[in-house]
């Protein structure tokens, strides 16, 4: 598995309810692995690129500017873990 597609915070293994007809005594786990490190990242570098944005002035952030902020986020914490990659 690629380092950018490993967990980010893995959670390890979760115990969720019995499914619909099974054993309700029965022990069921289910892996919980969260975002990757790649949705993680660019999760965090979005949020930075949304807040350079004043959302009280008035007209300052629409509809037209998503895909470009989703594609440098992507693209920012695709940079950050080619440098990591690298060491």
């Amino acid at each position: 598995m690629k380092n950018s597609d490993m967990p980010a915070m893995p959670a390890g293994k979760v115990y969720s309810p019995a499914p619909k007809g099974a054993d309700p005594f029965g022990n069921y786990t289910t892996d919980a692995n969260g975002l990757t490190k790649r949705e993680h990242f660019a999760g965090l570098a979005m949020a930075s690129l949304i807040n350079q944005y004043n959302p009280y002035e008035e007209g300052c952030f629409d509809s037209s500017d998503y895909n470009a902020l989703a594609k440098n986020a992507v693209g920012m914490a695709s940079a950050l873990l080619a440098e990591l990659d690298r060491e």
